[in-house]
């Protein structure tokens, strides 16, 4: 157990930090990605 402890920790604060991300991004990028489809909708749907 030399440097497991510390590399486990930046390995958890990576994952806190994408969480963080995602959750505070989350409902943006949904309603970004809700526009293009409807965008898209309408030239692709008959």
């Amino acid at each position: 157990m030399k440097h497991r402890k510390s590399n486990d920790n930046s390995v958890l604060w990576f994952v806190i930090a994408l969480w963080l991300s995602a959750f505070l991004l989350g409902p943006y990028l949904w309603i970004e990605f809700v526009k293009f489809c409807v965008w898209a909708g309408q030239y692709t749907w008959p």
